[in-house]
């Protein structure tokens, strides 16, 4: 099979209908419609760079039509450089050329057409708003690893979730993509990484693993100078969210819990346990309490660190007021209320809940719990979200789980109708 690409076309201010070369408008005006062959031939007008397949007496042969991706930056004035930037297939890859005077050419080649129709969308944008670009060796040198690592070194240390953020990182830095450099690296590896992931964790931890992913590469284009053309990240579907847990405390499931915590060798368990199911706060405000945020006398608890970054005052229930008096007799010279570390405490609560017998019971299941029971004490959503800490409403229902036998309770010997047709209900 013989192929020769034919000479690319370039707008230019000299174009000109007598032109020796055949322009883009005397192509359609000769081939109006499709053609014997059952190709369409007005594709050539179309604003998309790419190569064109044509089905002739001499087998296909290969062009190569070079067009500007944005056709608004053609103009015929002297005064505009017009960028012009090709996408060809070569084999099973495409490559992309993007020349314009005073630039330097660049070329890439990617393993779908979207990936290189947006890298030389990028790249043109760039260039229009004349920002400078990191050199292809450079990124060709640097590994997602190395973005990794420094993330984790400059910038984990300064969240408050930096010890999860950490491990997250870390097996982040595991992952075959990690090895990937700058330069290959497109957003069909991060896809890849996506599916690999979907195998094995739920959609959730997903989610939250490429935003991670996508922040490195943020902080790695705006603060450390690596002008990537775009965020991989971004250019990829994102799992789609689970639906919310419903778990809560079934009949003799309380009791089952505390047993197995009786027996557990951390003093400090129970009572945060107990604390938790009154008042709803997270695991990490339990830890970081200090007495200075308890007012035992307005039956109030402080919460100046949390997970929104909103600090909140919440009142306590008669069982949440038990447990810091309690404490009040063996308090240390520290000011914490609960002295134990966030890693103890989650593997003191799992050997508890493997002794209980319970499956799939999370900490954070106490929080649920402790927010439908006070939608069933009669609270209010607004009170409630003032304990909960959600500024959005919504979140509280995601919480709420309320048991239909207990709504049942409090409808039984209710009606809403009257009259004489009420006697028959």
């Amino acid at each position: 099979m013989n192929s020769e690409p034919s000479t690319p076309y370039q707008s230019g201010p000299d174009d000109d209908a007598t032109h020796d070369a055949p322009t883009m408008k005397s192509r359609r005006q000769r081939s109006p419609g499709p053609s014997n062959n059952g190709h369409d031939d007005t594709a050539l007008s179309r604003p998309v760079s790419g190569t064109i397949y044509a089905n002739g007496n001499q087998g296909f042969l290969r062009q190569s039509v070079q067009i500007s991706i944005f056709p608004s930056l053609v103009s015929r004035s002297s005064h505009t450089e017009q960028i012009v930037a090709s996408i060809t297939k070569c084999g099973r890859r495409w490559l992309v050329q993007i020349r314009r005077k005073g630039e330097p050419a660049q070329s890439r080649t990617f393993a779908s057409q979207a990936d290189a129709r947006a890298w030389a969308i990028g790249e043109e944008a760039r260039i229009d708003r004349a920002e400078p670009t990191t050199p292809r060796r450079l990124l060709a040198a640097t590994s997602l690893r190395q973005l990794i690592d420094r993330y984790l070194l400059e910038i984990t240390p300064h969240k408050r979730s930096a010890q999860t953020e950490a491990l997250r990182l870390r097996q982040l830095s595991r992952d075959p993509l990690a090895a990937r450099d700058l330069a290959s690296l497109t957003s069909s590896d991060v896809a890849d990484f996506r599916d690999r992931r979907l195998e094995s964790v739920r959609n959730g931890t997903v989610r939250r693993d490429l935003a991670l992913l996508s922040h490195v590469f943020e902080v790695a284009r705006k603060e450390w100078g690596f002008r990537l053309s775009s965020n991989p990240v971004r250019d990829i579907r994102q799992p789609p969210l689970d639906s919310g847990r419903e778990r809560r405390l079934e009949d003799g499931a309380y009791e089952s819990l505390m047993h197995a915590i009786a027996e557990s060798r951390n003093r400090l368990l129970k009572p945060i346990v107990q604390f938790a199911i009154e008042t709803g706060t997270r695991r990490g405000e339990i830890v970081a309490l200090t007495w200075s945020c308890v007012d035992l006398r307005r039956r109030t608890v402080h919460m100046p660190v949390t997970k929104t970054g909103k600090p909140r005052s919440i009142p306590i229930t008669n069982g949440g007021h038990v447990v810091p008096t309690g404490m009040l007799q063996e308090r240390s010279e520290s000011d914490k209320v609960f002295e134990i570390s966030p890693n103890a405490l989650k593997l003191s609560w799992q050997r508890a809940v493997k002794r209980s017998g319970l499956d799939d019971l999370h900490f954070h299941d106490l929080r649920h719990e402790a927010i439908s029971h006070f939608f069933e004490f009669g609270l209010s959503l607004v009170e409630v979200a003032v304990i909960s800490g959600h500024r959005d409403h919504r979140k509280v229902f995601q919480y709420t789980h309320l048991r239909p036998d207990a709504l049942a309770d409090k409808l039984r010997g209710l009606t809403w109708t009257s009259g004489p047709h009420s006697a028959l209900i």
